[in-house]
């Protein structure tokens, strides 16, 4: 075997195996295990109450919680000054009518939820995403509308000033 064709050969496999970390997400939490979906892990802001199910806590507690942060981390979840313990995260894609009419006695016209709808299973709430920076967020039996403000991705350093010489 020449040394031309065995490096040649390493060359390649150097390639393969490059193509194939650049295919890993650069964000650790938005990887998928099967039944999981923990991509909603970061602070997120309530902006609105979208509707109530037919159960449901008082509409002033329900909006006193409008402009709060909500923050999901694998460790618990905060809403407001309310904390739950860790969550699952068990997601599950389903009809967006048959799961809010079956579980909440509600509809989606308020909600516009896709269909289907991908439900993540939380500690104390579910949340239903409607895209990777926007989820509807049921907490005891008011769904919110809730806005990412922070995704839990790699920090990057500031870039330094130029100080001008070389």
């Amino acid at each position: 075997m020449s040394r031309s064709f065995t490096l040649r050969h390493l060359h390649r496999i150097l390639l393969v195996f490059i193509n194939l970390l650049s295919t890993i997400p650069a964000v650790a939490s938005d990887i998928r295990e099967p039944g999981r979906d923990t991509s909603i892990i970061g602070e997120w802001e309530i902006k609105s109450v979208l509707d109530y199910a037919t159960i449901s806590v008082g509409e002033d507690q329900a909006r006193s919680l409008i402009g709060k942060d909500l923050i999901i981390s694998r460790e618990k979840i905060e809403l407001g000054s309310r904390v739950c313990s860790e969550s699952s995260f068990l997601a599950e894609s389903v009809e967006t009518n048959i799961e809010l009419r079956e579980n909440a006695r509600t509809n989606n016209d308020r909600l516009r939820l896709p269909n289907p709808v991908t439900v993540v299973e939380l500690s104390c709430a579910y949340a239903y995403i409607r895209n990777k920076n926007r989820i509807v967020l049921a907490w005891n039996g008011v769904f919110f509308d809730a806005i990412r403000k922070k995704w839990p991705g790699p920090t990057t350093l500031p870039r330094q000033p130029s100080t001008g010489t070389r």
